[in-house]
This record gives C-alpha cells, sequence and structure tokens, in this order.
C-alpha cells in the first residue's frame, strides 16, 4: 500500500468512482518543539487518498448509491481503520467543514458520517465504531425529526453542513471517511 507524506502544500487529484476530486492538501504539524535554532515538526503520513487535518486522515467519497452500511464498507476498504467519519468536537467540525467548503471541486448535496441511532433509542445516536454516544451535533433547526427509529446521519452541503436524520437504506448521499495515520515522520529543515 502507497502512501505520502505532505511537507508542503500541494495539490492531490484522486478518483473516487465516476468523479474526479482536485484537493489542495496541506501539512499536517502535531507538534513544534525547538531544537537549537532549528524548529521540528512532526508530520503525519496519511494512507493514500486520504488528507490530513488535525490528529486524523480524511477522504471525501463521491459514490452515490450507496446506503449508511454499503458506505462504512466502502470507507474501510480505503484504508486499514477506515471508517465513515466520527466528529466528535467542534472544533474538528470546525477543521473539515471548513476544509471541504475552501477545496473541494466536486460537490455531493449530502455525506454520510458514522453516527447511527443505539438500537430502538430514538433521537439517541452512538459512533458506530466505538458505541461511544455522540457529544457534538450540529442539527437542522427541526432535527433530528424522523420518528423511526435505527436511523443515521447525514450532513447536508446545501444547509451549511449541518445534520439531519435519515433511515439508513437512504442512497443519495456520498462518503465522508476517516482513517489513522499510517505513521509519522519529522521534519527538521524549518
Amino acid at each position: 500500500m502507497s502512501q505520502y507524506l505532505m511537507m508542503k502544500t500541494l495539490t492531490w487529484v484522486f478518483v473516487f468512482g465516476p468523479c474526479i476530486i482536485s484537493l489542495d492538501a496541506i501539512p499536517l504539524q502535531r507538534t513544534d518543539l525547538e531544537e537549537g535554532n532549528k524548529q521540528v515538526r512532526t508530520l503525519l503520513i496519511c494512507p493514500t487518498g486520504f488528507i490530513p487535518l488535525g490528529e486524523s486522515c480524511y477522504a471525501f467519497g463521491e459514490e452515490q448509491g450507496m446506503d449508511w452500511y454499503d458506505s462504512q464498507t466502502y470507507c474501510g476498504s480505503l484504508a486499514p481503520g477506515g471508517k465513515l467519519i466520527e466528529i466528535e468536537t467542534a472544533e474538528e467540525f470546525y477543521a473539515v467543514f471548513t476544509y471541504i467548503r475552501e477545496n473541494q471541486r466536486v460537490w455531493c448535496g449530502e455525506y454520510w458520517i458514522g453516527a447511527q441511532e443505539r438500537g430502538y433509542e430514538n433521537n439517541n445516536f452512538e459512533w458506530a465504531s466505538t458505541r461511544w454516544p455522540v457529544l457534538f451535533y450540529n442539527w437542522w433547526y427541526d432535527q433530528p425529526n424522523d420518528s423511526r427509529a435505527g436511523d443515521a446521519i447525514v450532513v447536508s452541503s446545501h444547509q451549511d453542513w449541518q445534520w439531519g436524520d435519515t433511515g439508513t437504506l437512504y442512497d443519495y448521499a456520498c462518503q465522508l471517511c476517516e482513517a489513522p495515520p499510517t505513521g509519522e515522520a519529522v521534519d527538521s529543515s524549518t
């Protein structure tokens, strides 16, 4: 499996199904240390097709026609540990959706994220990979509003990235994928 390390701002082009997405990639800097007169940066290495933001790596799928379960499988097929994105903080939400808004060239109307309702508890959501409760939300003004149990969450590009609940078999959303970094590298050239 190939990987890439980004140490400069570059433009990457990824192919997801029938769509091509061009992304301006930015370095992921985890720490700054002073070592003598040099500044040392630790950069994360992301799986192929993923870009680094914050402490994780992200890919933006454009595969429509997949329900929530197939989208979760799709993200898992892109990289070890790959999954639908699990947005756990306001900072992560802001970083990811600011990046998408400023850099994405192809838009889907809605994107799946990795949250689903807990069993048959209506409007009580958890992250699929950990079963931890979702504590950060960014609901549309009238959401969640689907009275059926077993829903998942979609994020709407048309509603300023606000969230809505819908049935897991809805198949018009694309994927927001997340994967852990595959390694680190130190850049002491600055």
